[in-house]
């Protein structure tokens, strides 16, 4: 069943979005500002649905079903700051409950970027999926933060959840901005991964080895002492060297790519042409 726009007020909604500034008061957002700040926060929206059902992997997406599940229109706009509430497409009480977990964890998400101890966060958390979550969603937020000061002239941009919670809200502003620019410099941790290829270089003073992997990519792999003096001696030139651990990211990443990993062990599968000689 579909939710009809008019039965909603904007302190009803669900989510809302607000851009403040000196000029909202005489005019709108552009639609290229509220193209790339609505877009940006479905895809949020979509990753901790993900998170909710531990599937956020590198690359992953929700099925067909679950967008239409998860789409937000807008329901109301308030003039006033120019505010717009968004709401479900769909108004069955299954998903109006499935977005609402899924906002709780989106703006527990978001708030490490508004009160700005990011890194502090991704240190702390226990938790592999939620750290990866915290740090893929970076990308979003400067499509947000990237609104401010330009040439629209929004100085805020506030995210709220009346839907969840009256009082749960951040808003992003020109300090927000300068901190999470800063940020893409930082790395974090991606999900577990397994890393193959051949033996490129090994770097003792870093503990660092880097192999060439089939499609020709160079990843260098962080090891500890253990894997770096197993590799050294019990590999020969024309093994494969198999790495289990958990890719770096740079938080400003636009590529999926993995260039590097730390390293948690390592398997040595041995060439055929080693297998060959040894028969022979």
């Amino acid at each position: 069943m579909r939710n009809h726009p008019s039965k909603n007020t904007f302190e009803d909604s669900l989510f809302t979005l607000r851009f403040m500034g000196r000029e909202m008061d005489v005019r709108g957002v552009s639609i290229y500002d509220l193209g790339l700040t609505f877009v940006a926060f479905q895809r949020i929206v979509n990753k901790t649905f993900l998170l909710t059902r531990s599937r956020l992997d590198k690359g992953a997406f929700p099925n067909w079903d679950e967008r239409q599940m998860l789409a937000l229109q807008i329901g109301q706009r308030k003039k006033a700051s120019d505010g717009y509430g968004l709401i479900p497409i769909l108004s069955d009480p299954s998903t109006v409950q499935i977005l609402k977990f899924v906002g709780e964890q989106l703006m527990s998400g978001l708030m490490g970027y508004y009160v700005q101890d990011i890194m502090q966060r991704l240190k702390k958390e226990p938790d592999d999926d939620k750290r990866y979550y915290i740090g893929s969603i970076h990308a979003e937020v400067v499509n947000f933060v990237g609104r401010i000061d330009a040439a629209g002239g929004i100085g805020t941009v506030e995210i709220g959840a009346p839907g969840i919670d009256p009082n749960m809200r951040v808003q992003f502003s020109e300090t927000t901005k300068n901190y999470v620019n800063k940020l893409s410099k930082e790395h974090f941790l991606g999900p577990k991964e397994i890393i193959r290829g051949k033996l490129l270089k090994m770097i003792p003073a870093s503990g660092v080895i880097e192999i060439r992997r089939a499609g020709g990519g160079v990843v260098k792999v962080h090891v500890d002492t253990e894997i770096f003096e197993k590799v050294r001696f019990d590999k020969s030139r024309s093994d494969i060297l198999e790495f289990i651990g958990r890719p770096i990211f740079p938080l400003g990443a636009k590529s999926q790519k993995v260039h590097e990993l730390q390293a948690t062990d390592v398997h040595i599968i041995a060439s055929e042409e080693d297998d060959d000689k040894e028969g022979f």
